[in-house]
């Protein structure tokens, strides 16, 4: 990875820390850098920044520390090998892409969180997220674009 790369997406990581909201509709702006890492990046360097940026994330709500890290890196692994053996250029790829994990990623988050509740209950909010992460992940993608091409 080139040194630009590496600034990019530790700048990303450090606005997505403190631009994670708390309640409510939310963008979960670091989960949708990990998403655009994860499809741009070798499946390696997209698990060690899934498990990082999800054991910081961790470090800020201790309250069930390990989730975001475990769930950061198994949607890494799971797109960074989709990334590498998918052409991932298409809009409604990537705005399915990021809605798919995103809604996948803040089910699994709610349902830990509240102690087994009913899905039901947050399903509005979660789908709603979900819309909101993949809205703003499609710029996002498309703006990282022309620094982060894969070279063989």
């Amino acid at each position: 990875m080139t040194k630009w790369k590496i600034l990019l997406y530790g700048i990303l990581a450090y606005v997505g820390l403190f631009l994670d909201g708390s309640t409510g509709v939310r963008l979960d702006f670091l989960l949708v850098v990990l998403i655009v890492f994860s499809l741009r990046e070798a499946r390696t360097w997209a698990v060690l920044f899934g498990f990082g940026s999800g054991f910081l994330l961790d470090c800020f709500s201790p309250r069930f520390f390990g989730l975001n890290a475990l769930l950061f890196t198994a949607i890494a692994y799971l797109l960074g090998s989709i990334g590498e053996r998918v052409y991932t250029n298409r809009v409604h790829l990537i705005a399915a892409i990021i809605f798919i994990c995103s809604f996948v990623y803040l089910s699994v988050h709610t349902w830990v969180s509240s102690w087994g509740a009913s899905p039901s209950l947050f399903f509005p909010m979660i789908l709603e997220s979900a819309l909101y992460n993949a809205i703003i992940g499609i710029p996002l993608f498309y703006s990282t674009s022309k620094l982060c091409l894969k070279t063989p």
